[in-house]
């Protein structure tokens, strides 16, 4: 790596990070690296550690929000009469993945989809759903049912429940930012 201040560099990210509108922020930085060569490789690097990031935080609060959702998926979605993935599948939701690509969400669909025993109840199996938590669509990480609800407030994880879902959805929202 060149000489270039990291911190320059992730001071120009942070700033991207707040326009919304803009999505591709690698062509920025290619029109800065002709004038100020190095900040790609910089850039590219901190984004390299962002995604892996990303993958590991995402994953960490998919698994604290299983600690506390599987017990009721067991209990209440294995006997649901209507299961919420086939209205998810009816707005083709599944669809809605990590990267607002569709064509590489729907390549990604049929690999779980073979992967995790799709059926006409969409993923769910004996003890809710089949697919990892971290590999659902934001639609289903974002979805509580009204039985759901419930119950979780009936044991009082409601808010709990709430918060992580704010943090997963903040997450992803930077990530469909940055890439």
């Amino acid at each position: 790596m060149n000489n270039i201040n990291k911190k320059l560099v992730e001071a120009i990210k942070d700033t991207f990070e707040v326009n919304f509108g803009e999505r591709d922020f690698t062509e920025r930085i290619k029109k800065i690296d002709v004038k100020v060569p190095g900040i790609l490789e910089i850039y590219e690097e901190i984004l390299k550690k962002e995604k892996n990031n990303y993958k590991e935080t995402l994953k960490n609060l998919c698994n604290e929000l299983g600690q506390i959702l599987n017990p009721i998926n067991k209990e209440i979605c294995s006997n649901c009469e209507r299961c919420c993935c086939r209205e998810c599948w009816d707005i083709k939701a599944h669809f809605s993945f990590y990267n607002n690509k569709e064509k590489e969400d729907k390549l990604e669909f049929n690999k779980l989809m073979k992967l995790y025993n799709w059926n006409e109840n969409g993923f769910l199996g004996k003890e809710g759903c089949n697919l990892p938590r971290e590999n659902r669509s934001r639609t289903c990480l974002n979805y509580i049912c009204d039985k759901m609800r419930r119950k979780l407030q009936e044991v009082n994880k409601y808010d709990e429940v709430i918060n992580i879902i704010k943090k997963i959805t903040d997450l992803q929202v930077k990530y469909m930012i940055l890439y």
